[in-house]
């Protein structure tokens, strides 16, 4: 006398009284979880953008992902149960209502459906591991391990203007020079005016200075003054000891020097990559730049080596180097940064830093010191933690899929059970046995891996921003994935398929 719609619920309410219990354990999960993450990778120096914590939204996915799961096990099933034929299921000797081909067909579908994402998952973690690999062995072009650089804040009527800054600057290298925990120092940081000297110097008279803008444009070239070439580069200036302590080398020409003086001919080094930007297989030692249409000339007088990151884009699968400019800190002006190399442990650099700045001014104080090793691994990191949180989800997958192949299977052999029997009894062997539920399974696991290839390559224009120094076409990470997964379904469906060999003939025909 039980209606269709009481069996509907009753099907409802058991389902989400377990998804209710996931929920509730996912939620505690992840807040052990996410101490366990942000303990192992660290997040300082992270994009503004990317935030950790466990908020109303948070929770909000967890309730519906529980909502979804009552809907998709408690329902679908439910409704497959109302509509059964009563007469044919009340003559029936099975003790199920639900026909085992619709049974079937909807574990193999869920199934399919746990293959496919976890392969996706699974092999955009491979590409997330190669990236990482591919990283930490990246040469950047200058020294990572060995340098920190610090910025002092300097506040108060004595620091309105930039020659008391640069003399308190000055005046903190010398005391740290001094120190003989300390082996070189340097000043460098991004452009901000060009010390302009009137006359010869400059295309036309600007007065005492002219900001650098958009980029730079050539002289006697094929290029017309009035177009910027933008290589997208850094314009740095820099003191004459920067390429030493960064362990960069002036591959031809000359680096900075004493006779590159403020009112003098502007001079220019420029990176490998620029120098091949705009002037190609030239030597571009003696060529002039012009710091835009009525900016001040450079006469470049060296081609520093480059620098890598990948924030300066690839070419192929290569790190792309940095169209760098650097001009002298006698001839421009800039936000200046100390650049220091210790002689032992970085450990050093902070208390050698804020003993010697405190030493020059006590009122003043010491922003961040932050190694290069921060700056640098910042694309690391990131791929770390996206390729720690896709991984740590591809192998719940891989789990998930291998429990789904399991059941799948071996409910296949329960419900088969006095067919079993019956081929055993006339002369099947264990193994020939096995091999029918593994051909079976395989079957719906090829079908998942075929599905989840295509999702890997969909979910790759999403990740490619964060995959570095491999194609998002790369066969292999495609190849691994597939060959795991199919070793995967051929384990579940030999355990599942074993116990089809422990089936007594004489006991499965009289069942």
């Amino acid at each position: 006398g039980a209606s269709r719609g009481r069996m509907l619920r009753q099907s409802l309410t058991e389902s989400a009284l377990l998804a209710t219990a996931a929920g509730v354990l996912g939620a505690v999960l992840s807040v052990v979880l996410l101490k366990v993450l942000l303990a192992s990778v660290p997040t300082q120096g992270f994009p503004g953008w990317l935030r950790f914590g466990l908020d109303v939204r948070v929770f909000a996915f967890v309730v519906l992902s529980s909502i979804i799961g009552v809907a998709a096990f408690g329902f679908v099933p439910a409704r497959h149960g109302a509509r059964v034929n009563l007469v044919d299921a009340l003559k029936s000797a099975s003790d199920v209502i639900v026909t085992d081909a619709e049974v079937t067909r909807g574990s193999r579908r869920g199934v399919i459906v746990q293959i496919a994402l976890s392969l996706a998952l699974f092999v955009a973690s491979l590409f997330f591991a190669r990236s990482y690999f591919f990283l930490a062995r990246l040469d950047r072009g200058y020294d990572v391990e060995h340098v920190a650089y610090a910025q002092l804040r300097l506040d108060g009527p004595r620091y309105s203007d930039e020659a008391a800054v640069r003399a308190a600057y000055d005046r903190v290298r010398e005391r740290l020079d001094a120190d003989g925990r300390i082996e070189q120092t340097a000043l460098a940081g991004e452009l901000k005016q060009l010390r302009l000297a009137q006359g010869t110097n400059a295309k036309r008279a600007l007065g005492d200075s002219v900001t650098m803008r958009d980029g730079v444009w050539l002289s006697g070239h094929d290029v017309s003054p009035l177009h910027a070439v933008r290589p997208f580069g850094r314009r740095l200036v820099i003191s004459d000891e920067y390429f030493h302590l960064m362990r960069m080398s002036v591959v031809r020409g000359r680096g900075f020097g004493p006779g590159d003086v403020a009112g003098g001919q502007h001079a220019a080094v420029v990176s490998q990559r620029l120098a091949t930007v705009l002037w190609g297989r030239d030597d571009p030692i003696g060529k002039t730049l012009l710091a835009g249409p009525i900016g001040p000339s450079f006469i470049v007088i060296g081609v520093a080596s480059d620098v890598r990151d990948p924030t300066a884009g690839f070419e192929g699968t290569t790190v792309a180097a940095w169209p760098n400019l650097y001009l002298s800190e006698r001839q421009a002006t800039f936000w200046p940064m100390i650049y220091v190399r210790p002689r032992g442990l970085m450990d050093v650099v902070q208390p050698a830093v804020e003993s010697a700045t405190h030493f020059v001014d006590p009122e003043a104080s010491l922003g961040a010191v932050i190694p290069l090793t921060r700056v640098s691994g910042e694309a690391e990191m990131l791929v770390k933690l996206f390729g720690s949180a896709v991984g740590s989800m591809a192998f719940c997958g891989i789990f998930l899929a291998m429990l789904g192949i399991y059941g799948v299977i071996a409910y296949g052999v329960t419900r088969r059970t006095r067919e079993i029997g019956l081929r055993i009894a006339l002369g099947a062997r264990p193994e020939q046995v096995v091999a029918l539920f593994t051909i079976q399974a395989m079957r719906f696991t090829a079908i998942g891996l075929g599905i989840g290839v295509l999702l890997a390559a969909g979910l790759s224009l999403f990740t490619r921003m964060f995959v570095y120094g491999t194609s998002m076409l790369d066969p292999v990470p495609y190849i691994v994935g597939a060959v795991v997964f199919g070793l995967v379904a051929m384990l579940a469906s030999w355990l599942a398929a074993r116990r089809a060999t422990l089936v007594e003939p004489s006991e499965a025909l009289r069942s």
